[in-house]
């Protein structure tokens, strides 16, 4: 983390437009900055020293004030201490005019990478990817200010840990490698032949000097100082002359005093001769070239920074892993197709953040392109190609560049681009009107060289050979006043504001002819050179521009976005996007396929959340408003319908948080409405299309008793949760077990002569007793008095909500009687083991068999999911598997709407039996974490489809084939080897489900106890693990609540049980299939 990033500037304008951005992205937690400063200009100088002098004093005077640190006389002082507790990153921006950037005009700031930024919400910038790499590098950094160039474009990232030097150096330098070719207004760098860490000399490289392909070692211009450095630095500068540096001196009436970083104000810690630095003869060729004027007060100012910093030495390190490359002395055509630039540092696609309708080959960044493609190589930037025509097709001479522009093929539909041609969009305020100027050259050209340079050309041709292609006069694109005569001063372009000034631009790419009247028209125009734009460059508007461009990218491919949308949640927040994101998420509802359609949902749920912000109020609660109402029935005939209900209806929760975050919980269950109707498709295999017995009905008054096992989950929990288990499929290893020696769950029944319902869970003081309808109607509460009796008795079809029928009628016709039923558990509640699912099995045995139903094993498994959904409490399939089956199980199921639970039993041999038997340990922690609001958090997990989460899910199934083949092998030890690795799979996705005590429990018994885990969801409930050794069950149970946290717990003995679910009537068993 950053105690502080200031970026100069070159003006208010660009001060203003990178506040703005900067702003946004520590916002997004983008920059890992407590502070952002952002500084202009004074005055259109090329110095960077006293650039860097002016930034050190305002961000220490900055920093200062925040901790209420008022007298800034004491400069040395207070400062000191700030600067001896600081990491300080001072970024210089846009700042050389010999430097300029003609092929990226809104500032190497936001130029885009191809690297996902650290929140995944979009292309790091290259500000992002600076500050991350000066990040790395300060790992092991003592305190101290770093100085970086956005005029050096750097690419690449340290893979390995950055080895900080050992004496922490006063000043370091971070070095790189590049041809001389390419080191054109760098500084090369070279060390001490006996000391290699030490800086011997610099030396500028000037542009005349011829390239070779000898490599250089140049400065990156990333700069490390200790903060006893920039101590003597701040201590300096506010002394005459120095202070001619900083605004002290500007507002004293003084000339700021232009100093250059390295030459200047580093000198003195790598120059070994006095007369030669403070003579400023070592950088007078550099000082030359870039304008620096020598005066007596820079002598005075080098004499002072001499007596305070010879002392101290440069030292520097050496990056092989960072890539240079001069947008200045290349062509584009060179910068984007050599392997170090735009270097992921993971594998990425060539089409990244696009909305693209055909893939063609291309190199696509942050753009549109809404026509249809042939099949021409494209290279584009934040860039846009328009056209509402679905049949319009872009028409290419070969390959082709845009950066930074828009096109709008509706107004222009002959659009062309010849091959290796680009396009350079520059948005520009001319006569008080934003307008967006473009350029048009060969990516072959070098736009710096004087037009009489041996490699300068225009469009691949030499000058000469393009003014006499085109009729063209040197004249009509240099006026006398223009000093430099380059392609970036020539005033070519014209706006296009209609077709013909378009065809005037796009003529210039054609070399073939004249064409006089052409010719003609395009000397009429008004024109601009790249210099004019960038002159008349409006920043602002091109920074929001250019977000807008990502902006419409991202919107236009969320349909098929195939990651997690959930970063660009809180970009589109920072961005004040979110609405427009809204309405594209309600477009791609109403124009998917209904398998995405929760997914999407889930989405703008996740997004109203965002909007509401962290103190709107918890995000589970309830979402049954009547407003809401009509919406949800129509998901029940027109989803699509349903889609423009719910956004009409959310447009009047939208005005302040509280309201955001309640409509975020009707998407909510919106979401759990469209799984609820998914998983109502395991009625195909439930008992409505077996053969009933009336005469098979036990007689009134005869009781029909079920019980069922406990279970233990092995391995592969969470993948048997709708929507999980129907989306990517499930896969579930788990254990039928005895508690204490008896099944700990049950349920029984008898028919009773009056036609009314008697209801009893264990527990509750008196009988429920139902007399109508609409006392079961609220089966879906989960708080309600007998809720999951009353839901057991819908989904059996004993009775029905929406019939006509009273209930003594309903019953009559169901069961020929009135119904007594009962439930319990010898369990506490939320113990993890299962048994609510399983409790749920037990009572339809019961009642299916009153009803008279042939019923199997799987026609239970597959009612009691239905349940849950009915009950609101969802969950998955794997509890009633266990207690049903009994055993070891898997229980799996397919990536197939139509939900189908199908078990396959892993025979457990005696031995395996044994060993559970023997070194099986439970225990109960005492702690109860309710489950419903956990899985909806896991639900929201998945859909929102993060990389981590997905991941997880897929190591949870693979992990259960593991578990699977251990127990088949009677291999233990891989056994609990696939125990522990599936309890660190349940922390990653269900964060939080490890209290404390249960930490130091498992930490504690870790030398006597492997494959430890919570059962369940974890949270509470259940431990269990496995004895290494069978004879230290009695000394390990007996020291279990002598561990700190562990006093409440309870110690149980767990066995297998083979039998699974058992269903007697009268006392004598009955056979379940």
């Amino acid at each position: 983390m950053w105690t502080c990033v200031t970026v100069t500037c070159r003006d208010a304008a660009w001060a203003s437009a990178i506040t703005e951005e900067l702003s946004i992205l520590n916002s997004q937690s983008l920059l890992n900055s407590q502070l952002c400063i952002v500084l202009p200009d004074r005055t259109e100088t090329e110095g960077d020293g006293e650039a860097t002098l002016n930034a050190l004093l305002v961000t220490v005077e900055r920093l200062t004030s925040i901790r209420d640190s008022k007298n800034i006389c004491h400069i040395g002082g207070k400062f000191g201490e700030i600067l001896a507790e600081s990491h300080i990153l001072i970024v210089h921006h846009g700042r050389s005019t010999k430097n300029p950037f003609c092929y990226w005009p809104n500032g190497s700031a936001v130029l885009p990478t191809q690297n996902k930024n650290k929140n995944g919400s979009g292309l790091e910038t290259y500000i992002e990817f600076i500050t991350t790499l000066c990040i790395q590098l300060k790992e092991e950094a003592p305190p101290g200010v770093w100085v970086v160039s956005t005029d050096l474009i750097l690419s690449g990232y340290t893979m390995e840990p950055f080895n900080w030097p050992i004496p922490s150096p006063d000043a370091l330098v971070i070095t790189l490698q590049c041809q001389h070719g390419d080191a054109i207004y760098c500084d090369s760098v070279n060390l001490r032949e006996q000391e290699e860490a030490i800086v011997d000399s610099l030396s500028f490289v000037s542009p005349d000097e011829a390239p070779t392909e000898l490599k250089l070692n140049i400065s990156s211009g990333i700069v490390y100082l200790k903060s006893t450095v920039a101590k003597k630095l701040v201590s300096l500068s506010s002394k005459f002359p120095l202070h001619r540096c900083t605004y002290f001196g500007e507002d004293n009436g003084a000339q700021i005093l232009q100093f250059s970083l390295f030459y200047d104000l580093l000198g003195p810690l790598w120059i070994k001769d006095k007369n030669a630095y403070l003579s400023g003869s070592i950088n007078q060729l550099r000082d030359n070239i870039i304008g620096i004027m020598n005066d007596e007060d820079k002598v005075k100012a080098r004499s002072m920074l001499w007596e305070e910093l010879h002392e101290f030495q440069l030292c520097t390190t050496h990056l092989p892993q960072l890539n240079f490359v001069n947008w200045t002395a290349l062509p584009l055509e060179k910068i984007l197709h050599r392997d170090s630039v735009f270097h992921a540092s993971t594998d990425q696609p060539p089409v990244l953040n696009c909305t693209i309708k055909r893939n063609a080959p291309a190199i696509c960044i942050n753009s549109v392109i809404e026509p249809n493609l042939y099949d021409n190589e494209l290279v584009m930037i934040s860039s846009s190609i328009q056209s509402v025509q679905p049949d319009r097709f872009l028409r290419l001479a070969g390959r082709a560049y845009l950066l930074n522009t828009k096109v709008d093929m509706d107004e222009i539909p002959e659009f062309y681009l010849n091959d290796n041609v680009c396009m350079i969009g520059y948005w520009i305020r001319v006569d008080n009107e934003i307008r967006l100027g473009r350029s048009l050259f060969s990516a072959m050209d070098i736009p710096t060289l004087e037009y009489n340079h041996l490699r300068a050309t225009i469009f691949g041709l030499d000058w000469t050979g393009f003014f006499l292609k085109k009729g063209i006069k040197p004249e009509d694109v240099w006026a006398p006043d223009i000093g430099v005569h380059s392609l970036m001063t020539a005033r070519l372009f014209p706006l296009t504001k209609d077709v013909n000034s378009w065809k005037d631009l796009l003529w210039l790419q054609d070399i073939d002819g004249i064409t006089e009247s052409r010719l003609e028209s395009w000397r009429n125009n008004k024109r601009y050179s790249m210099e004019d734009f960038h002159q008349l460059c409006d920043p602002q508007t091109s920074l929001r521009n250019l977000r807008l461009t990502n902006t419409t990218a991202i919107l236009g491919a969320i349909s098929r976005w195939p990651g997690s949308l959930a970063p660009y949640f809180r970009r589109a927040c920072a961005e004040k996007w979110a609405d427009a994101l809204l309405s594209a998420l309600d477009q791609a509802a109403l124009e998917g396929e209904r398998r995405d359609l929760p997914r999407l949902l889930a989405a703008i749920a996740d997004l109203l959340a965002w909007k509401a912000g962290p103190l709107s109020g918890e995000r589970n609660g309830p979402a049954t408003n009547k407003e809401w109402t009509p919406a949800f029935r129509l998901l029940e005939h027109s989803l699509h319908d349903a889609v423009l209900a719910l956004a009409h209806q959310r447009t009047k929760w939208l005005a302040t948080p509280e309201l955001l975050i309640r409509a975020a919980r009707h998407y909510d269950r919106t979401v759990h409405i469209l799984i609820r109707d998914t998983v109502k498709s395991v009625q195909n295999h439930m008992v409505k299309n077996c053969d009933i017995s009336i005469t098979n009905r036990p007689s009134f008054g005869e009781w029909v008793e079920s019980e069922c096992p406990a279970r233990l989950d092995l391995s592969g929990g969470w993948s048997d949760t709708p929507p999980i288990c129907y989306e990517i499929g499930g896969s579930v290893v788990n254990v039928a077990i005895l508690v204490d020696g008896e099944k700990p769950i049950g349920a029984r029944g008898r028919r009773l002569e009056k036609f009314q319902l008697v209801l009893v869970s264990e527990g509750q003081s008196e009988p429920l007793v139902i007399s109508s309808i609409d006392q079961l109607m609220d089966y879906n509460n989960p708080t309600a008095p007998g809720a999951l009796l009353k839901a057991s008795l819908i989904c059996a079809g004993v009775v029905q909500g929406d019939c006509h029928q009273d209930l003594p009628q309903q019953l009559e016709r169901t069961l020929g009687s009135g119904l007594e039923l009962h439930c319990w558990s010898k369990l506490p509640t939320g113990s993890g083991l299962g048994t609510s699912s399983i409790l749920a099995s037990a009572l339809l045995a019961v009642i299916y068999h009153i009803m008279g139903y042939k019923f199997n094993r799987l026609h239970l498994i597959h009612a009691v999911l239905h349940i849950e959904q009915l009950l609101t409490t969802g969950g998955g399939w794997q509890d009633q598997v266990a207690g049903v089956m009994g055993g070891c199980n898997r229980g799996y199921s397919f990536a197939d709407p139509n939900v189908q639970v199908h078990v396959e039993k892993i025979q457990l041999s005696e031995q395996t039996v044994k060993f559970i038997d023997q070194r099986l340990l439970l225990v109960h922690t005492g702690k109860v974490r309710l489950a419903k609001n956990l899985l909806q958090n896991v639900i929201r997990m998945w859909y929102a489809r993060k990389e981590a989460t997905t991941d997880c899910f897929n190591r949870l199934i693979e992990n259960s084939y593991a578990c699977k083949n251990a127990i088949l092998q009677g291999n233990i030890d891989e056994l609990c080897g696939a125990v522990d690795n599936y309890w660190k799979d349940k922390k990653l996705i269900a964060p939080g489900c490890e209290p404390q005590m249960v930490k130091c429990l498992m930490h504690t018994l870790s030398d006597f106890v492997y494959g430890q885990s919570l059962a369940g969801a974890g949270g509470g409930g259940f431990y269990y693990g496995f004895l290494k050794r069978p004879e230290d069950r009695s000394r390990i149970e007996s020291s279990v609540t002598s561990i700190e946290g562990c006093q409440d717990m309870v110690i149980h003995r767990a066995t297998v049980n083979l039998t699974g679910i058992s269903l007697k009537v009268g006392g004598t068993e009955v056979y379940i299939p």
